[in-house]
């Protein structure tokens, strides 16, 4: 993990331990489905 990062992951883990309303709406956002991204216009059309 990027050192940059760790901070805020340590913030966020505090946060969520003593926050249950926190830590539910962290769970249920890393349980959701992943959209997938829309291909930018730039992109080259596929085949």
């Amino acid at each position: 993990m990027p050192t940059a990062v760790a901070p805020l992951v340590q913030q966020v883990a505090e946060r969520a331990e003593k926050d249950s309303g926190f830590a539910e709406v962290l769970d249920a956002l890393l349980e959701a489905p992943t959209a997938r991204r829309a291909r930018s216009s730039a992109s080259p059309p596929p085949g």
